[in-house]
């Protein structure tokens, strides 16, 4: 698993891995469950809109992200 490969995995053992899949107009947002097992889609954003970056911080703030990938 790539937590194995991380110094300090255990800072993030309670912590979500937050995947970003950057496309063209839409940018999807995947999350782990906690034990880094499988990931699901969780949502996604127009990468046009003017508070993109924010929305992005709130869902790792709301949702206990450790890493992004």
């Amino acid at each position: 698993m790539i937590i194995d490969k991380i110094k300090d995995k255990d800072k993030y053992k309670m912590k979500r891995i937050l995947g970003i899949d950057y496309g063209e107009k839409r940018v999807g947002l995947a999350l782990s469950d906690l034990m880094h097992i499988i990931a699901s889609p969780k949502d996604f954003l127009i990468r046009t809109e003017n508070d993109f970056w924010s929305k992005i911080l709130d869902f790792i703030n709301k949702n206990n992200v450790g890493l992004i990938v």
